[in-house]
């Protein structure tokens, strides 16, 4: 898949920023990186869908329903893998 980042104006344009990124945390995190840096309004949107992924304000944290749908997904604040270097007690 790919995901489109939009910017809002205060003008109610939307401007596309530049080329889909293949990666939906990447495109997340450039989101919310553009929307503090420019404090405008940041949204990723899935091309194939059309649907908008995360909307990022211009204090660069994500909507309550983004920060959900990325949980759900798995993605945000999941536990990780273990590496096996972790200590143990004996």
């Amino acid at each position: 898949m790919k995901y489109s980042l939009e910017e809002h104006l205060q003008t109610g344009e939307t401007v596309v920023l530049g080329e889909p990124f293949l990666d939906l945390l990447v495109a997340k995190v450039i989101a919310s990186q553009r929307a503090f840096r420019t404090g405008r309004v940041v949204v990723v949107r899935d091309d194939e869908k059309s649907d908008e992924v995360a909307r990022y304000e211009p204090s660069g944290e994500p909507l309550s329903g983004s920060v959900q749908r990325l949980r759900a997904a798995g993605v945000f604040g999941a536990p990780s893998e273990p590496t096996g270097r972790e200590k143990t007690s004996a």
